[in-house]
């Protein structure tokens, strides 16, 4: 790319430390319940261990979300939100999706709370088959929902968090050059 006279490239930008575990935690998370999916499709269900297992990786991604709540405190950041109204709006959604999927998700648990072990007989069988495409639907569901809000809010604290760095690094003075 050439430079043109008074204009210059920005090279792209680093991710901060946060960024980066957020990064490794969300694949970590879907990295997990995508074992935990195969796990089970590969057990063909014949075990409610494999069911209790599946429900533990919908746990670690129903928190996944909970990164965000220590920045919505961070002033500095949020004070460099472009559209404070739609931030807000979606925080909101996702708030109440977060409720609303963690009372799916115990209400799929409580049908197998009970059981471990080998599943026994043939409506064991289908029981637990119907429970684990119960999860699936709801890890899909939940990434497609809530976890694409989540990115979206945290698309905009990125944003938010540049012009905020920005802004404080215009305040610092510059040290005169030595030559």
């Amino acid at each position: 790319m050439k430079k043109q006279a008074g204009h210059h490239t920005q090279e792209p930008r680093k991710k901060t430390n946060e960024e980066i575990k957020q990064d490794r935690i969300a694949r970590s998370a879907a990295k997990k319940a995508e074992e935990a999916r195969v796990k089970a499709e590969d057990e063909k269900n014949s075990s409610w261990d494999a069911l209790n297992s599946l429900y533990s990786e919908c746990n670690e991604l129903l928190r996944q979300p909970a990164v965000i709540a220590p920045i919505l405190r961070n002033k500095e950041i949020m004070e460099q939100i472009e559209d404070m109204t739609d931030f807000v709006r979606r925080a909101n959604i996702l708030q109440k999706d977060l409720v609303a999927y963690s009372h799916k998700l115990a209400a799929i648990h409580d049908t197998h709370v009970t059981k471990v072990g080998l599943v026994e007989g043939f409506d064991q069988l289908m029981q637990s088959y119907e429970v684990s495409v119960s999860y699936q639907n709801w890890m899909d569901s939940f990434t497609g929902v809530v976890l694409s809000n989540h990115f979206d809010i945290m698309d905009s604290i990125e944003k938010a968090t540049i012009k905020a760095t920005e802004k404080r690094n215009e305040a610092v003075p510059e040290e005169p050059k030595s030559e």
